[in-house]
This record gives C-alpha cells, structure tokens and sequence, in this order.
C-alpha cells in the first residue's frame, strides 16, 4: 500500500465521523442504538422462554412460573421480536438516508470552495476519485456501524455471562479461536484499499473514457466519428484490470477464511461435546442445555459478525480518512485576514508588474516580467497566438492563480491584499468552457449574479445586449422556456447557449468585464452586433477582450499583441497596422479568408 494509516489517524477520522453525524442526526442515531440494543436482548429472552418451556415439558418446571404465564410469555417472545423488527427496518432506512444526504451536501459544498487551481493537482485528483466513489458511502456506513456493534457487543457480552456462569472455560476458548479470524480480515481490508490508492492514475483514465460514452455532450462524437468500440475497450480493460486485482486478493482471502473458521468449529464442537456429556449425566436439564447451545452459537455468530463489521469498517475508515483529507484541503489562494476592503462603486485602475508566472508542477514560464496597466473605463483586446498566455492572464487576473513573482496592483494595491469577494464580485468573466444552466430561460440569464434582483426587464435588457433576446422571443414559453431536452425543454443551439452566457455577463453589469472569445460560435451579423453594444457599453466599465478574430476588436482603445507570455505590440489598430509588425501580419492573413 502507497500510504500508511496510524491507529492514531483511524481513531480520528472514526472520532470525527461520529461527532459530526451525532450533530446532524442526534435522534435518530440514539433511536438505532436503543433498537438495536433491544433486539440483542429480545433474541436472549425469546431463547431462555423457550428454554423455560422445555424444561417445564421434561419435568423440570420454574417453581414460581405458572403454565399460563409461561404460555404468554412463549407468545410475546415471537410477536414482540417482530413488531421491534419492522421499526427497525424503518429506522435503518431512515438513518441511512438522512445521514448519506448530510455527507453528500457536505462533499458538494467543500466542492464550491475549493480553489479552480486544485484541479491541475493529479493527488488531488485522486482523492476525489475515491471520494467521489467510495467515500460518502464508506463514512456512511462507519457510521451505522455503531448500532451494528452495539448489538454484537449485547450479545457478545450476554452470551459470555451465560457460558461464564456453564463453564468459564468454554468462553474464553469460544473467543479465541476468533481471534485469526479477525486478523485475516483486517489484512484483507488493508489490501482492498491498497488497491485503490495505488491505481488512482488507472481509475481517473477509466473516468474519463466512460464519460466519452456517457456524457451527452461527448457521445456525438463518439458515434458519428465510429470510435465507440475502441472507447469500449479501453474502458473495459481498464475495469477489467482493476477487477482481476481486487479478485486476486479476494481468492487469498478464501483459503485464510476456511482455515480459520475450521478452527473456530473446532474449538466451538470441543466445547459443544462437552457440555452435552453433562447434559448426558444428568447434570444439565435439557432446556438449560439447549440454552446453553444456542448461547455458544449466538456467541459465534456474534464474535463472526462482530470482527467482519471491524475489518470491514477498517476499510470504510480508510476511504473515510480520503473523505477527511478533501475536507481539510487548504485553499490555494491564501486569503489575507486583514484584506482590504474595495469600493465596489468605482472601476478600477488595473496594473500588472513585473509578472512572472509557472503553473504549479511546470518550470516553463508562461509570463516573465510582464507588464500592462489598463486604466479604469478602458476598452482593450488582448490578441495573439494559441498558447501565447492569454487566457492565463484572465485567470491571474480573476486571482484563480497567484504570480509566481511581481504583482497585480489594484488601485496601487497588492490584490493579495484585497478582499476576494469584493473583487470577483466586480468581475464579469466569460471564459471559453462557458456553463450550461438547464433553468428556464430566465434563470439561466440570472445566473449571471443571484444576488441582484431577477425583474423581467433587468433580464430581458441583458438578453438584448447579448442578441438572445431574438430567439427567445420565438420560443413557445419565451423567458419562462426550460432548457434541456431531458427535461421536457428544448436544447440551444452552441451560438444560442453563447449568447446566453454573454447575457449573463451583461446581466451581472461588472465594473470589469472580460470577455474570452466571446463569439466563437456566433455568426458574423451577431457578432458585430455584439462587439457594437460593447463599445457602447458605461464608459465606467473596463472591457477586455481576448479574442482570435482581429476584424472585431479594430475599435477599442488598445489592442495588445501577445506572444510567448510578453507584449510584442500594442497601441491602436491604426497604429498597429503602421508598424508592419506580428498584428498587421495576421490581421491581413486573416482578412485573404474573407476574399
């Protein structure tokens, strides 16, 4: 196994899983506990009525019993148990439930708060795989557990006073010949999760191919350019693999297991001839016997059930720890406690300095002292090459990274130092991997900032800017129309679901808007359109435009040329075109496409 898991470690995660679902579920937690308390100890009182009943038939009768009340009692030890029985179906059921729900929001809220960077960290990755696979389901079941092992440790506990008081002799044999038993399972656990931790490489690739198959954003492709099958395979000798692993140690198992219940029979049927030799010599009743026998069987059973519930928690504890692992993730953006406070009123002054960046794992250099200034009300396009860092500036910008070196000065200060909520909630950022929100049209639009109140116009005025406004107006519900096939709505198409992520930029109305390839997927007609409505956009507002088509961003005040993470150009673009340089040469290039 890859990792090492302490005594100390597993306490904790079982201390912290326990606490936390008591703070949840109190009463419902109490609730399985008493039931499962109860049964324990009706099982003992059903067998010692019964017990009570053959004694009384063999001669041996309990002097203060009567006959009718030892008939009543008969009775009830088979209805009671019964009745208990379905309440604790129905608890059980309701436990699982409620706590699975409480560590599933859990697992998604952590999700909101975790920094976009953390998704380049393969350790990362893994441990979300396995969080996403087993770890919900493991730490419920650590969980149910407890009652689970309430009920053994009653019946271990019962079972042991009344061989105690048979023949001590007979329980301490009857516990230790469990004993290898508990340790073959432990080891088997142990194995089963080494198995996961060691192949997250293998499981995110398994993850990633099937949602090829799955997803319905993804299966056209996969269809139409016939390469289904050789997907398949992949992913099934992906599983395959990973299967035949977990099989392996599974066949181990078998032979350990056999061996050690064998000796357990042993033990157990020594012990069983013995007593039944004194029941033989008349120093047992046949019903004080029977007990007897069936308590050395409820104790097997329970040693059995007890060690399989520890072994298999051991290995629900360590998917639990993972589980514990994503939740304690240290942001990646550390936030200054004592950030300052933006006026969110005012656009700012936008300053990068001396900029160096790498992504975390990279030594390659997408920025080496970089420097821009964009000044408030400016409208830029930053324009160049794929791959020659533009993107990455946006995502420096929105602070998703931090610069390796230098800094990014808003207003003149560090945007280290200011607070992330109000700086991101001036921000009105389309990336190109934009959201699909499968709301009614409305709510799709007010995405774009919930904490602004969703009136008809407000939405609609966003849907006009963008060109949006035009096909919703022809759909049969208009702004009311729900999204998604799958939903009973209708699907948009690439250039509508476009628009309407623009609408929801609009709709936000940022103090700094930037826009990454806004109109990839939008006809020519609408895009100039768009970029109109832009330019006369609030003076107020910062627009930046990163975009690949030169033709529609000739008007904004600065266009920046990028290339291998510097600025190679900038200024207008009359004053680019003069210079006969990297601008001039794709913008004619570009511009041969179109005669």
């Amino acid at each position: 196994m890859s990792q090492k898991v302490s005594i100390k470690g597993i306490g904790h995660a079982v201390y912290r899983v326990l606490k936390t679902s008591w703070k949840d579920h109190p009463y419902i937690n109490a609730a399985t506990i008493v039931i499962a308390v109860i049964t324990s100890l009706l099982g003992f009182a059903q067998e010692a009525v019964l017990a009570m009943v053959i004694n009384a038939l063999s001669g041996n009768p309990v002097e203060w019993l009567s006959q009718r009340m030892l008939l009543v009692l008969f009775i009830a030890s088979f209805i009671i148990p019964s009745l208990i029985s379905g309440l604790q179906t129905y608890i059980d059921t309701r436990s699982w439930r409620d706590i699975y729900n409480s560590w599933i929001l859990r697992q998604l809220k952590k999700r909101i708060s975790i920094d976009i960077a953390r998704y380049d960290d393969p350790e990362f990755q893994d441990i979300m795989n396995r969080v996403d696979e087993k770890g919900s389901y493991s730490i419920v079941n650590v969980n149910l557990a407890v009652p689970t092992l309430f009920q053994h440790s009653v019946t271990l506990i019962t079972s042991l006073v009344v061989l105690w008081i048979a023949e001590p002799l007979i329980a301490l044999v009857v516990i230790c010949s469990y004993v290898p038993y508990l340790a073959v399972r432990m080891k088997y656990s142990d194995e089963v999760f080494g198995i996961w931790d060691k192949e997250g490489l293998s499981r995110r690739r398994f993850w990633d191919m099937r949602r090829l198959i799955e997803k319905r954003s993804t299966i056209g492709e996969t269809i139409l350019f016939q390469n289904g099958n050789e997907i398949w395979n992949r992913v099934k000798n992906l599983l395959n693999d990973f299967t035949e692993k977990q099989n392996k140690v599974d066949a181990r198992i078998v032979f350990f297991d056999a061996a050690t219940i064998l000796l357990a029979s042993v033990l157990v049927g020594l012990c069983i001839i013995w007593l039944a030799q004194r029941a033989f010599a008349g120093f047992v009743a046949a019903g004080t016997f029977a007990f007897f026998i069936s308590s050395i069987f409820r104790l097997q059973s329970a040693l059995k059930m007890f060690f399989i519930t520890i072994s298999r928690q051991y290995e629900n504890v360590l998917f639990s720890i993972d589980y514990f692992k994503f939740l304690d993730i240290e942001p990646f953006i550390q936030i200054n406690p004592n950030a300052l406070r933006l006026d969110t009123s005012m656009t700012p002054r936008i300053e990068f300095k001396n900029v160096s960046f790498s992504y975390p794992g990279s030594t390659k250099k997408v920025f080496n002292d970089f420097n821009l200034v964009i000044e408030p009300g400016q409208k830029i396009a930053i324009v160049g090459v794929n791959g020659a860092g533009k993107t990455t500036l946006m995502k420096l910008l929105s602070r998703i990274y931090d610069p390796t070196e230098g800094s990014i000065l808003i207003n003149g200060t560090n945007l280290k130092d200011i607070d992330l909520e109000d700086w991101r909630s001036m921000l009105g950022i389309l990336f190109q991997d934009f959201n699909k929100y499968n709301f009614e049209a409305k709510e799709a639009i007010w995405m774009g900032d919930i904490n602004a109140e969703p009136t008809d116009s407000k939405i609609m005025n966003a849907a006009i800017e963008s060109g949006a406004d035009e096909f919703i107006q022809e759909w049969v519900d208009k702004y009311e129309q729900q999204i998604g096939r799958e939903f009973g709505g209708i699907d948009p198409s690439k250039g509508q679901n476009q628009k309407l992520a623009i609408s929801r930029t609009f709709f936000r109305n940022p103090r700094v808007m930037v826009l990454d390839e806004p109109t990839a997927s939008i006809d020519a007609e609408a895009e100039q359109k768009i970029f109109d409505r832009l330019e006369k956009g609030p003076r107020e507002r910062t627009t930046i435009l990163i975009s690949h088509r030169f033709s529609t961003v000739r008007n904004v005040d600065k266009i920046i040329v990028i290339e291998n993470g510097e600025i190679a150009e900038q200024g207008s673009h009359e004053e680019l075109m003069k210079t006969k340089g990297i601008y001039e040469r794709l913008f004619v290039m570009q511009a041969k496409g179109y005669m």
